[in-house]
């Protein structure tokens, strides 16, 4: 039952993505249409009435008339630019690739938040799993997520002065390595416990759960105040155009395919190996892999 449930959830899966696509073609073709049918109302529309042939009419009035002509028009030109400006739709899946192809720079900052996403959902997952197996009452389960997630959100708090210090001393060099750097430092020890000692172990399993607890709080609190400022530095030295794409860009492939990519190949784990816990060592592959491309 649960391979089959997988296999719906995989096709379910692409079945959405197709139809977010299909969706955000549409929409960004009335988009298109709605912009040329302002942009024609705009052109087409009254101005002002200059009656040139008419000899009573004195130069004041003729110079009147071509400021208001002159105004006119600079409004209109004015008002386009302000219409197209808003009516810039959102990449798609396809033209986000294109984008990142084309250029290696926006590829590189791309590779660097799909990574994290990888990493990040290889390690969240199985982790969990350790969690609920060391607290099978639903009761206590909640209570440990719980402290885990306002654990979060102070260390996340704390490392928000840290983080800047740590950009001003170190460079963004060392800044940007920070969160790969701990999260595989701190992927050892728990991917050790679950796949040497086994979470049949009472010690092993407590040791997976607060290794990993400690590893995806400092994974996300790094993430937090060091990972994301230095990504929105990698934008600086672009030009507009190349910014407001690539941004664009990475949202949609960056972060979604990571997450998305990471939760696939868990679920083809699952359906190989019957549980993630006996697909450990591969996830564990999987992760140092990623890690090491980042």
């Amino acid at each position: 039952s649960l391979k089959i449930l997988t296999v719906c959830m995989v096709a379910a899966g692409g079945i959405i993505s197709w139809l977010h696509h299909f969706v955000h073609s549409l929409n960004g073709s009335m988009i298109h249409s709605s912009v040329l049918s302002d942009t024609g109302n705009h052109v087409n529309g009254d101005g002002p009435n200059i009656d040139v042939s008419s000899s009573s009419q004195s130069s004041t009035d003729g110079l009147t008339s071509g400021s208001q002509a002159s105004d006119s028009k600079t409004n209109d030109q004015s008002t386009l630019k302000k219409v197209n400006k808003k009516a810039k739709p959102k990449l798609s899946f396809f033209e986000s690739v294109k984008v990142l192809v084309q250029d290696k720079y926006l590829m590189n900052v791309a590779m660097m938040v799909l990574s994290y996403g990888l990493t990040m959902e290889f390690t969240e997952i199985i982790w969990k799993s350790t969690v609920k197996k060391a607290f099978p009452l639903k009761t206590d389960y909640l209570a440990f997520m719980g402290r885990y997630s306002s654990l979060v959100g102070a260390v996340a708090f704390a490392m928000m002065f840290v983080g800047a210090q740590v950009n001003q001393l170190l460079g963004w060099r060392s800044a940007a390595l920070t969160t790969p750097v701990t999260m595989g430092l701190l992927a050892v020890p728990f991917f050790s416990s679950i796949i040497f000692g086994g979470v049949d172990s009472k010690s092993s399993l407590l040791t997976a759960v607060y290794v990993g607890m400690l590893q995806n709080v400092l994974s996300k609190a790094t993430k937090y105040a060091i990972f994301d400022p230095t990504k929105e530095m990698t934008y600086i030295p672009l030009s507009k155009e190349a910014k407001t794409q690539g941004k664009a860009a990475i949202d949609v492939l960056g972060a979604r395919l990571g997450k998305s990519a990471g939760a696939l190949a868990q679920q083809l784990l699952v359906v190989i190996f019957g549980s993630i816990m006996a697909g450990a060592p591969v996830v564990a592959t999987m992760f140092y892999l990623v890690i090491a491309l980042w």
